[in-house]
């Protein structure tokens, strides 16, 4: 059939990508029940997902715009000849087409298996931000190359440019280079991670939320957010609470009277403590806490109790429970938590007068 008119070599052309959304369409709804079971929703990943999970996951949410581009190729070649001289302009835009489809298909599959397996693999580079926008960047540059070879630029002249002019933009983007390379750093040491509780040395805490190609992201107990350049945490002290294991102690300092029975005050407090730590999930079964007396104060004897909690946040609630606890026992038990007392001797005036002579 030979068609002589531009314009409906365009609508076959459009005729030939609705089919493919159309094929497309009819895929996705046959594999919707298989997507939804290994996602709880197209968007989330189901914590379980393998590895054909995310695969088929990645076709379902892809597969029209790859489509699409694979029938537009296919049409173009069909009207080669009906094409004529714009065969040439046609067939680029079908492979950009394609090209792009593919590698924005690319990117959410690795991207997707990188934020779903990277950190069940033990010792691995635990996933954020700055390594799922590492790989995206990495796609979509080779699929730059690639566009720009089929369209016919030569890429050879433009890396040797870019090779000349490297040093300027070194120069121009330190503070940037310096953070995404303390970024990778602090990923590659494994010593925070995503979900992590860390205190920086300025006094911030809380957990990390994501580290980025530029910054920190922590979220703080009270749900608000710091972000901190990458660089500032790689250069500066930080404590993690999560590092090398989450478990943390949860002390409690209390004052006894000087007349306590210490043997028996530290049974009782052990006991509580036991008691406590029984009947709350986020305390550390088969833990025996510790009972140490600490040093002789002005009206009591301090001591300390230790405890341990599951997760940083879990020792509040500990405390919390031990000390109603342990306040209602020492009551009970005739404790006594003296308040702090001082002596004074007041001298009347004929005594300041003979002590002044």
């Amino acid at each position: 059939m030979m068609i002589q008119s531009n314009w409906i070599i365009i609508v076959f052309l459009l005729g030939w990508i609705c089919a493919g959304v159309g094929i497309a369409k009819t895929v996705q709804t046959i594999w919707r029940g298989r997507v939804k079971s290994a996602y709880g929703n197209f968007d989330t990943m189901h914590s379980e997902a393998s590895f054909n999970d995310i695969l088929l996951v990645s076709i379902h949410n892809n597969i029209v715009p790859l489509l699409a581009a694979i029938f537009l190729e296919m049409g173009v070649e069909y009207y080669n000849k009906e094409l004529g001289h714009y065969q040439i302009y046609a067939g680029r835009i079908a492979h950009i087409f394609l090209i792009f489809s593919i590698a924005k298909a690319c990117a959410n599959f690795f991207t997707s298996l990188a934020n779903q397996k990277m950190p069940q693999v033990n010792g691995s580079v635990p996933t954020s931000s700055i390594i799922t926008n590492i790989i995206r960047v990495a796609i979509y540059i080779g699929a730059l190359v690639m566009i720009l070879q089929s369209v016919g630029v030569s890429v050879a002249p433009a890396l040797t440019a870019l090779g000349v002019s490297g040093l300027a933009v070194a120069l121009a983007l330190q503070d940037t280079l310096s953070n995404l390379f303390a970024g990778l750093q602090l990923l590659v040491s494994k010593k925070i991670r995503p979900q992590d509780y860390v205190q920086l040395s300025t006094g911030e805490e809380g957990y990390i939320e994501d580290i980025t190609w530029r910054n920190t992201t922590i979220r703080t107990m009270a749900n608000h957010i710091v972000i901190v350049p990458n660089s500032k945490i790689s250069t500066n002290a930080l404590k993690n609470y999560y590092f090398p294991d989450t478990e943390t102690p949860a002390t409690v300092s209390i004052g006894i009277s000087y007349d306590c029975d210490l043997e028996y005050v530290e049974k009782v407090a052990i006991e509580v403590a036991q008691a406590t730590m029984s009947r709350l999930e986020g305390a550390v079964e088969n833990f025996t806490p510790i009972v140490r007396f600490n040093s002789f104060e002005e009206s009591s004897i301090k001591m300390t109790v230790i405890m341990r909690a599951k997760t940083f946040s879990d020792q509040f609630l500990i405390k919390h429970e031990f000390m109603k606890d342990i306040h209602k026992k020492f009551r009970d038990e005739s404790i006594e938590i003296p308040f702090p007392t001082r002596t004074m001797i007041m001298k009347t005036p004929q005594e300041m007068a003979v002590h002044e002579e």
